[in-house]
């Protein structure tokens, strides 16, 4: 483990790198007193882990980080840090059950510190959201000097008048509706004038930049040039954002050592742990995430139905398992196999039959013409059931018997089903012309009863449902 001097030294870069990219200020002494659990260390940790959390929840890449001002932590802020570390998964009970009024528990607030810095990778994203001070906004460059208070922004004391009727309510909310419609409009002018003069920045500085990315100047980078008296302030930032970024570079190259120092604190923490101890923390509710009251009964409920599914289907997960656990199908199988097989044939070919359509299984010259790229000779073996037309015979075959005969029964059953699906839709169209001829004889049927007024004409029942 390194010395004391070196993991000093490396938790004060700590606390420096928390301090300038989250604005979460905490000592390195701080720290060290909470190694040893110390309560003095309790309400700084808590509010450097709520930072942190904030900063990881509300982290975006490649955009500027804007820390919350907090005072002073309410028990909403604990309860925030205590539910996001659950739903990231640091179930810990000695961590759910610390008080609100931070009286003990700083070690354990240390070891979630680590935990949420290494698990959420705390220092790559602070990495990641790092911009240059040149790419910021101008109007964020110009309002870093210290925003005056003008005399626009000044309270107006004359609405600060008491208002007793109805009457002077409604006269005040109507005043100050439309002071709000005049301030927006005049803030959609000046974006549009903003918008107008970044345009025009744009186009008389095609050409000229300072980033190889672009290719015109920026407007703060015109607004350095035009006031020089600026560029100062632009590089002290530039100084300090280097300084940050040095900062960062130190830090993976000394990590190791902070996570050595950590490592002690949970070999002291283990050492030190009493379970007796932990019965005298006060009765503090431990979980806080927002789970379902029947929860419980639907895990079991879902575990039964898992349970009856796999004790229904075991005898066929059984039987699936064999099939790919043996290399050949036993004879008896293929026998039985290629019996069911020829009966589906035999069927489906029987009702091709009666239907007027398809062959005789076993008759010579009787196969459809359209299936005749499925029984090539080299599909069929010598002992097939089909006559072949007479041609020469092949002088080898490539696949065995079986699996040809089998590929062959499985064409022949696609084309007896498209076959079928081919002739209900026949049936269907035929069914559909014969309606609408019906219908257009009862047209003509009524046309000629309407002329001659003497016939009479007794429709049929049936026909009374086709009458328009």
């Amino acid at each position: 483990m390194a010395g004391s001097g070196q993991a000093r030294a490396v938790i004060e870069l700590f606390c420096k790198i928390l301090e300038e990219n989250i604005s979460c200020v905490i000592r390195a002494e701080t720290l060290r007193q909470a190694k040893f659990n110390k309560q003095s260390a309790t309400e700084p940790l808590w509010k450097l882990i709520f930072h942190v959390v904030y900063f990881c929840t509300s982290h975006l890449p490649h955009s500027k980080f804007k820390p919350l001002m907090i005072p002073a932590l309410k028990e909403e802020e604990i309860v925030f840090v205590k539910t996001q570390l659950q739903k990231w998964g640091y179930i810990m009970r000695p961590f759910a059950r610390l008080p609100h009024d931070f009286s003990s528990g700083s070690r354990e607030l240390l070891l979630a510190l680590g935990w949420v810095i290494h698990t959420q990778q705390v220092f790559d994203k602070i990495i990641s959201s790092w911009s240059s001070p040149l790419q910021q906004d101008l109007m964020e460059f110009l309002h870093q000097k210290g925003p005056s208070l003008s005399s626009e922004s000044q309270p107006c004391s004359h609405l600060e008048t008491v208002v007793h009727t109805p009457k002077d309510k409604i006269q005040r909310q109507l005043l100050l509706c439309g002071k709000l419609r005049l301030s927006l409009r005049r803030l959609y002018m000046t974006h549009q004038a903003l918008a107008g003069l970044k345009l025009t920045i744009c186009k008389s500085t095609e050409g000229v930049s300072l980033l190889a990315d672009d290719h015109h100047l920026s407007p703060l980078e015109v607004y350095l040039l035009r006031y020089p008296d600026s560029m100062k302030k632009m590089l002290d930032e530039l100084e300090k954002d280097n300084a940050r970024m040095k900062n960062l570079l130190d830090w993976t190259d000394k990590e190791h050592i902070f996570w050595e120092w950590m490592t002690s604190v949970l070999t002291l923490h283990n050492q030190e742990k009493a379970y007796a101890a932990s019965d005298t923390l006060p009765a503090v509710e431990e979980v806080y995430l927002p789970l379902p009251g029947a929860v419980e009964k639907e895990i079991v409920a879902a575990r039964t139905k898992l349970r009856d599914f796999i004790l229904k289907h075991e005898a066929d997960i059984e039987q699936m398992e064999q099939l790919l656990l043996r290399k050949k199908v036993s004879d008896v199988e293929a026998v039985a196999l290629k019996h069911q097989v020829d009966n589906e044939i035999s069927q489906l070919t029987q009702r091709l039959h009666d239907c007027g359509r398809g062959w005789n299984w076993g008759s010579e010259g009787d196969l459809p013409q359209g299936s005749t790229e499925c029984l090539t000779l080299q599909d069929c073996p010598s002992e097939t059931s089909l006559s072949l037309p007479k041609q020469s015979k092949p002088k080898y075959v490539v696949a065995s018997a079986q699996a040809m005969k089998t590929a062959r029964q499985a064409r022949i059953l696609e084309d007896v089903r498209s076959e079928i699906s081919r002739l209900e839709d026949s049936v269907l169209q035929l069914e559909t012309e014969l309606k609408h001829m019906e219908k257009n004889n009862l047209r003509q049927l009524h046309a000629l009863i309407e002329k001659d007024s003497e016939v009479i004409c007794v429709q049929p029942r049936y026909c009374k449902q086709l009458v328009l």
